[in-house]
C-alpha cells in the first residue's frame, strides 16, 4: 500500500492530484538533497490562511456572544506552533513526511516546527485538490477532538504574560530567559530556562522544548507568591488583572484614596487575601527566589 493510498484512508478523501500532496510532504531538507523544485514552503503559506479561514468562521458561528478580542485569543491558541504539532501528530504526519538524510537523523518527523508546518502544507493541497469543504471535515474533528471546546482556552493562564505585564507595570523592564542547559537525547531534548528580571535570575524552568521552558520558569515566579501565601495560581492571576494598577499606584496608595475599597477591603476576608497576594506580586521580582 502507498504512502498516499494510507494518508488517503487516515484524511478519509480520495485524492485526485497527487503531485500537490506529494508537494505538501516535501521537506525542504530532501528537495535540496534530491535537486527538487518544490518544497511544501509554498503550501504552508496557503495552509496557514485554510486553517485560519475554518476557524475564523466555526469559532465566529459557535461563539455568538463573544467579541472579536476573545475570538482572536481563541484562534491565535489553536493555530500555535503546538497545537498544530499535536494535530499533526494525531494523523501520524511525520511518518509521511519526506525528509534529507540530517533531518531524518534528528529525528525532524517528530519535530513540532517540522510537523506544524506539513500540518499546514497538507490543509493547503486538501484544499487546492479537494475545496474548502473537504479541508473543513479534516481539519474540525481533528480541532475538536483536543478541544471540544476551544473557549476554555480563555480560562488558561499564560505565565509569560502576567510576568511581563506585571514587570513592564512596576518599571522593572521586560523579563529575559536564558538557557542553562540541555539535556538528553537529541530526539528528547531537555530545556532548563531560567528567569531574569533586572539582570537578577528569580526563577527556572525545565520542559522538553525552549519555549515551554520559558512557561515554566514563568509560572515558577508567580507560583513563588501563591505558594507563600497558600493560594492559587488562578487567584494570583486574578489579582494580577484586578488591583489598579492602571493607576500607576500601589495598593496602599489606591486604599488610602479608595473609600470603597478600603471597606471591601475591611469588610471581605476574601478582598483582604486577594490585596494580600497582590502586594506580594508588587514586591515578586525583588523577592521571588529560583
Amino acid at each position: 500500500m502507498s504512502d498516499l493510498v494510507k494518508l488517503e484512508r487516515i484524511l478519509g478523501i480520495k485524492i485526485g492530484d497527487e503531485a500537490v500532496y506529494r508537494e505538501a510532504l516535501t521537506h525542504k531538507s530532501f528537495a535540496a538533497e534530491h535537486q527538487l523544485s518544490y518544497d511544501n514552503q509554498r503550501l504552508e503559506l496557503l495552509g496557514d490562511a485554510v486553517v485560519q479561514i475554518i476557524l475564523t468562521d466555526y469559532l465566529y458561528k459557535r461563539y455568538t456572544d463573544l467579541q472579536e478580542g476573545d475570538l482572536t485569543k481563541i484562534r491565535s491558541a489553536m493555530v500555535n506552533q503546538d497545537a498544530l504539532a499535536q494535530f499533526a501528530r494525531d494523523i501520524s504526519l511525520g511518518s509521511f513526511l519526506m525528509l534529507g538524510r540530517g533531518e531524518l537523523e534528528l529525528h525532524g518527523q517528530d519535530r513540532d516546527s517540522t510537523i506544524s508546518d506539513a500540518f499546514e502544507s497538507l490543509l493547503g493541497a486538501v484544499y487546492l485538490d479537494q475545496g474548502i469543504e473537504a479541508a473543513t471535515k479534516i481539519f474540525l474533528p481533528i480541532l475538536l477532538k483536543n478541544y471540544p471546546d476551544p473557549a476554555e482556552c480563555l480560562n488558561e493562564i499564560n505565565p509569560k504574560c502576567i510576568l511581563q505585564e506585571y514587570t513592564q507595570q512596576k518599571a522593572q523592564g521586560v523579563p529575559q530567559y536564558r538557557v542553562v542547559s540541555v539535556t538528553g537525547p537529541a530526539h528528547a531534548p531537555q530545556y532548563e530556562v531560567e528567569v531574569l528580571i533586572r539582570d537578577k535570575v528569580v526563577a527556572r524552568g525545565t520542559a522538553c522544548s525552549h519555549k515551554l521552558a520559558e512557561r515554566e520558569a514563568a509560572r515558577a515566579a508567580v507560583r513563588d507568591v501563591g505558594r507563600a501565601l497558600n493560594v492559587s495560581y488562578a487567584e494570583c492571576d486574578a489579582v494580577a488583572k484586578q488591583v489598579p494598577m492602571a493607576l500607576n499606584m500601589t495598593l496602599d496608595e489606591a486604599l488610602r484614596l479608595s473609600k470603597p475599597l478600603r471597606e471591601m477591603a475591611e469588610g471581605d476576608e476574601r478582598v483582604k487575601r486577594l490585596i494580600d497576594v497582590a502586594k506580594a506580586l508588587e514586591g515578586m521580582p525583588r523577592h521571588a527566589s529560583t
